[in-house]
């Protein structure tokens, strides 16, 4: 398969941001400590994977209709007089079902997972479906010109036959990310690819992440420190997705520790996502809404040595 990718140079490390974007207050868990909802975004819909740009002043997040489908990523915008947009459907988004867009710093791109089709394959059996008959989610990758966004790419060398989504990238240039390819340990597994000099280099993770159950989302610190693991019922949790966390030993990773009540609950928590900063964003179904929540890292035990 031919590589699309070639066409989005390296560029240098983003300067990492003061501000982390719009904030606010609001629901708390009475077991752990307050947990803040970020309310610009909030609304009846479904709310998930919050990131921010280099730069500060670039919000995406994702929302989605009930029982989970049609995901759309949407985006805020701060200007110079530092006032925050009205949230908008981002401009590579609306049609397919587009969710998970992460900043990926060292090519100065977004990376986001998407069921919509490859080039040369068929269009949609209808838009606004959970899933395209027959589609998997593959990694795609779109790149700000500064003006505008630019048409967004498969990433092609990540992907395979089967669901390859939730990438998350370290400022090495290493890219993270979930699949259900062939010869996993179970469910979906965590993949690490490599960017070398010929191109990245795909592999499983090294260590005890990957298990039995489902590995389905991420977020990897971007010095490789640690790495928050969402895994699926897992009997050290309390049920669905749960939040862990793994620790890096040279080139391998520990087996992931449960992150405890401060971030999960007994219904599903993933899309974590943590700011320069140290702010801890996540998505947390409750009533079967979901939305995003925030709370200092340095409030989860595991995390605090990391954000002093």
């Amino acid at each position: 398969m031919q590589r699309t990718f070639s066409s989005l140079s390296i560029l240098s490390y983003v300067l990492l941001f003061s501000g982390c974007g719009p904030g606010g207050s609001g629901a708390s868990n009475p077991e752990a400590p307050t947990w803040s909802l970020v309310p610009e975004i909030s609304s009846p819909t479904g709310e998930s994977w919050y990131s921010v740009n280099g730069e500060g002043n670039r919000v995406l997040f994702g929302r989605h209709s009930e029982n989970w489908s049609s995901h759309t990523i949407w985006e805020m915008v701060r200007d110079a007089t530092g006032e925050w947009s009205e949230a908008a459907v981002a401009p590579f988004s609306g049609e397919y079902n587009d969710r998970a867009a992460r900043f990926y710093t060292v090519l100065d791109a977004v990376l986001f997972s998407s069921d919509r089709p490859l080039p040369g394959e068929d269009g949609p059996d209808h838009v606004g479906s959970d899933k395209r008959a027959g589609a998997v989610f593959n990694l795609w990758v779109v790149a700000h010109d500064g003006d505008k966004w630019m048409p967004a790419e498969p990433f092609e060398i990540l992907n395979s036959e089967a669901d390859d989504f939730h990438a998350s990238a370290s400022n090495m240039g290493a890219i993270f990310f979930a699949s259900t390819r062939d010869g996993g340990r179970g469910g979906a597994d965590i993949y690490r690819a490599e960017l070398a000099a010929t191109g990245y280099v795909v592999a499983p993770l090294a260590g005890d992440v990957n298990s039995e159950y489902s590995e389905s989302d991420l977020f990897v610190d971007p010095d490789e420190r640690f790495m928050i693991v969402v895994r699926t019922d897992d009997p050290r949790g309390l049920g669905g997705d749960d939040l862990f966390v793994s620790f890096k030993e040279g080139d391998t990773w520990t087996e992931p520790e449960w992150l405890g009540p401060s971030v999960n609950t007994p219904e599903d928590e993933y899309g974590p996502w943590i700011s320069p900063e140290g702010t801890l964003y996540l998505t947390s179904h409750s009533g079967g809404q979901a939305d995003i929540f925030s709370l200092p890292a340095s409030d989860v035990p595991l995390l605090a040595r990391f954000f002093p």
